[in-house]
């Protein structure tokens, strides 16, 4: 009968052992490194969400801003056209009582001066918050009716019906690319 040396059982289940914990070190070492990657994807999947969710964000906050300011502009142009309207009203009408009384009554001229630095806030606001196109029509425009105003206040007498044609149809054009800069910054067509 032949006997196996000791060693050599020993030895096979040596091998055994080691190849079965090899076995588990791999797989945990290979599920490990599989997680890693999982990980990394999940990672990389959620910033990419969360980078558009930003994205899209500040494009909603954007377009609220800019449908915001729209309003915010809206309103302060109709303030100053309506002051600008009252205001060329006042001065027609002061106008028309210089020309019958050859001369104006205090509340006229108080109202008049009261219309001018009311014109002269809501052109500040415009200055805030309008384009520059709108600003300088608006600033034109303005100059228009201050020359107009300072030439009711202050007579020249050598004025002649012709000047005052001019400058009344150079208001008037004045007004009409005002209003035409305003319509294009609210996305308005503008008139013919």
């Amino acid at each position: 009968m032949a006997t196996t040396p000791l060693w050599v059982p020993l030895a096979v289940a040596g091998a055994g052992v080691l190849g079965t914990l090899s076995a588990v070190i791999f797989s945990q070492i290979w599920s490990a490194k599989r997680e890693d990657q999982r990980w990394l994807r999940d990672r990389e999947v959620e910033e990419t969400r969360w980078q558009r969710e930003q994205v899209e964000r500040h494009e909603q906050w954007r377009h609220e801003d800019r449908a915001r300011w729209l309003v915010e502009r809206r309103n302060i142009y109709a303030e100053y056209l309506l002051g600008l309207d009252t205001w060329k009203a006042a001065l027609a009408k002061a106008e028309g009582e210089r020309r019958k009384n050859g001369h104006l009554a205090d509340e006229t001229i108080t109202k008049l001066q009261d219309l001018e630095i009311e014109h002269d806030r809501t052109y500040e606001n415009i200055r805030i918050i309008a384009p520059n196109d709108v600003i300088q029509k608006a600033a034109s425009s303005s100059l228009g009716y201050k020359f107009w105003q300072e030439g009711i206040l202050r007579p020249d007498k050598s004025e002649s019906a012709k000047r005052r044609l001019e400058a009344e149809d150079i208001r008037r054009d004045d007004d009409k690319r005002l209003r035409n800069a305003i319509r294009s910054d609210l996305r308005i067509d503008n008139e013919a």
